[in-house]
């Protein structure tokens, strides 16, 4: 639904905070609105979740909707100090963990 909203953008470069499997940013290089080439960033803390994401079985997308092509990068980092050193996104995905407190 959201690429719904978003349509009338061309989004050229994402990122995906905190990716994890990098499910988020997969679905968002396939199916995200635009016709030139889109520079999909995964990032995460974690460097086995950067590992297993630039695996052959992750299946990185060459091309997008319409055969746009895709290309990807992939950073063990701390996406905070990323972001501060290069903001110039047009779409930050994000789907945290939930961490539940002591008290819950």
């Amino acid at each position: 639904r959201l690429f719904e909203e978003v349509k009338p953008l061309n989004v050229r470069r994402a990122i995906d905070v905190g990716s994890g499997s990098g499910f988020l940013g997969k679905f968002a290089a396939v199916h995200g609105p635009g016709s030139d080439e889109l520079s999909m960033t995964l990032v995460d803390i974690d460097p086995k979740a950067m590992e297993y994401c630039q695996k052959p079985g992750f299946n990185a997308a060459e091309h997008g909707h319409a055969g746009r092509p895709v290309s990807w990068s992939f950073r063990a980092e701390d996406a905070v100090r990323l972001l501060d050193a290069d903001p110039l996104y047009d779409l930050i995905l994000s789907n945290p963990p939930y961490i539940p407190t002591l008290a819950e």
